[in-house]
């Protein structure tokens, strides 16, 4: 065999080796690709389940200080008649927002519930809003909490999204007029709450 035949076999079967080379690696890339895409599925498969067993939140659309808000009326969570917003009669008042799912709620409830007792304090009404999903959980939340003032009941959020929180506790201070003076976010300390009171008077 000639010389140049041997040379160009070697050189086709080096290209050969070359393009079998090249090649090799796409094998592991395109199981780290099958393996990124697995995670993400999980990944997001576990986020949903999380947030269809999570109890809802409240929505973040609080009406600022000095907005003037709407009135509401829902059902009392013992089940005797309706909570009516203070503001809609001229009282001033004090909506506190909780839940028996909240981690911080039932100590900050109790507190404020033991200061107010019934719930007029100096002419300012206080009243709960409790977005637990049942009557019952609601009811024997607010029974535990030692609560007195009148606590509506509202599984949707309805009430809850439209005045105040993005998160559970909070407690909206509102003028007589229905204008708002203040809003807390969080467990309100009792000094929150003496300077949201003395806004209201």
């Amino acid at each position: 065999m000639a010389p140049t035949d041997t040379a160009s076999k070697q050189a086709v079967g080096g290209g050969a080796a070359d393009t079998a080379g090249r090649g090799a690696p796409r094998r592991p890339m395109a199981l780290v690709v099958v393996g990124i895409l697995v995670v993400l599925v999980v990944a997001a498969t576990v986020l949903m389940l999380v947030e269809r067993s999570s109890p809802p939140s409240p929505k973040s659309d609080a009406y600022p200080v000095g907005a003037h808000v709407a009135g509401f009326s829902i059902p009392r969570v013992d089940g005797a008649g309706t909570v009516v917003a203070p503001w809609v009669a001229h009282h001033a008042a004090v909506v506190m927002f909780f839940s028996k799912w909240c981690p911080t709620c039932a100590a900050e409830v109790a507190r404020v519930a033991r200061a107010v007792g019934t719930g007029d304090v100096g002419g300012v009404r206080f009243v709960g809003v409790d977005g637990d999903r049942s009557s019952s959980a609601a009811g024997s939340f607010v029974s535990a909490s030692g609560v007195r003032f009148p606590v509506g009941h509202d599984p949707l959020l309805v009430v809850t999204s439209k005045l105040a929180p993005g998160s559970y506790p909070a407690t909206l201070f509102v003028g007589a007029d229905g204008h708002v003076a203040a809003v807390d976010y969080g467990v309100v300390s009792d000094m929150q709450l003496s300077v949201g009171l003395s806004k209201l008077r």
